[in-house]
Parts: C-alpha cells; structure tokens; sequence
C-alpha cells in the first residue's frame, strides 16, 4: 500500500537511502531518522513515517524465511535447511519454523515474495491443475 503524497514518499525514499549500510537497513540509523522526525515534525511527517515503515517491513519480510513443514523438524534439520537459505539468500537471513499438517509432508519455503513448495499438497494441487 502507498502512503503518503509525491512529495513524502521522494523524502522517505532519501531517508531511506541514508539509513542503509552495505545494502541493508541499519536499525540504529532507521531509529535516529524517525526521532528526528518525530521530534521536528517536519510537514508530511506522518506519511514520511508511514513509508519509511513500509520499507522496513519489507525489508524484513526479504529477510525472514518462513519453512513450514507438515512435522516439526529436528534441530539439526532446521540448522541444515538454515544454512542452505543462508548460503542462497545471505548470512544474516532470519528462519522461523512453522508446522502446518495440511502440506502431508515435505517443505514450503517463504522468502520475501519468493515461495518454494516442496510439498505433497503443493505436488498434488500442481498435478491436480495440470489435468
């Protein structure tokens, strides 16, 4: 959803560029630049906050993997399917397991808006529109 007029969200997209380091968001920046924000209330500020927001949120979701599996899954199996999306999507790239007895088994994978089904439901439902 877009918030904030032309104008705000040109300036939360500069805020937002400031508040980056080596291509990822710096959570001490992104908190300076929203007390500063709040302090001043600069015009538009609401929107600029609003914006800001929604990048971080979206930065978040890219760097979340959401594995659902039909079982939960052993430590060491997490750790592994862990350190394959971490070599494929970077090492800070966060996991968070979930089980869902609807997939009958295998893994359903979510980074960001990228989604990898490997599981039987995920199959079946593939063979199902195919016929």
């Amino acid at each position: 959803m877009k918030h904030g007029n032309k104008q705000e969200r040109l300036q939360a997209a500069r805020l937002w560029r400031s508040c980056r380091t080596g291509g990822r968001a710096d959570l001490e920046k992104v908190r300076s630049v929203l007390r500063l924000l709040l302090d001043a209330e600069p015009r538009g500020w609401q929107g600029i906050v609003r914006c800001l927001a929604d990048r971080l949120r979206q930065e978040t979701r890219e760097r979340t993997a959401a594995v659902s599996s039909a079982e939960p899954l052993s430590e060491a199996l997490q750790a592994e399917v862990t350190a394959v999306l971490r070599r494929r999507h970077g090492a800070d790239l966060q996991t968070a397991f979930t089980t869902d007895p609807a997939l009958i088994g295998g893994l359903r994978v979510r980074v960001g808006s990228e989604v990898w089904d490997g599981s039987i439901h995920g199959r079946l439902a593939a063979m199902e529109q195919s016929m």
